[in-house]
């Protein structure tokens, strides 16, 4: 088996899913979509939307599921808490994971952090903020940290507090 562009070494994403595994039972849980794949099934918890792993059940299932990886991408890339904890307010998203590499000048310049339609839109995000506050998110709100992952618990802190 070869790796590709769509394709790792899903043990990599173990010791994250070993973590959140020992959450609460019905906990919900947002992240980039590529990692949201191995949650479901390494750690048995619900993720607000995945990638491949992701299967239309319902009728209005594209329509919510653009819904939510913009959401998930606009707080990925925030500058402030107010789209972070959205992902709270709307949806109850409990822990929200990122990658720590996603932040560096090289992925920030990947034109293809995820698929289109959305490079677009991320891009845009990544252009208006510059600065991306989950690159160094509060530390009273980071719950796991490992070499590739961190995951914060939601909602955050309020900045004005």
């Amino acid at each position: 088996f070869r790796q590709g562009k769509e394709t790792m070494d899903r043990g990599q994403v173990a010791p994250l899913c070993e973590y959140l595994s020992r959450l609460p039972d019905g906990v919900l849980i947002a992240g980039p979509p590529f990692v949201m794949d191995d949650i479901p099934l390494q750690a048995r918890r619900s993720v607000l939307v995945n990638y491949k792993l992701a299967h239309p059940w319902f009728s209005k299932y594209y329509d919510e599921v653009k819904k939510r990886t913009l959401m998930t991408f606009e707080a990925l890339y925030a500058a402030s808490t107010d789209p972070i904890n959205r992902l709270h307010e709307v949806y109850e998203v409990n822990y929200l994971v990122t990658e720590n590499d996603a932040y560096d000048a090289d992925a920030l310049s990947d034109k293809e952090i995820y698929v289109e339609p959305f490079n677009e839109f991320i891009a845009r995000i990544i252009h208006k903020n510059k600065h991306f506050l989950l690159a160094n998110p509060p530390a009273a709100s980071i719950v796991y940290r490992d070499n590739r992952y961190t995951v914060v618990k939601l909602p955050l802190p309020d900045e004005n507090q």
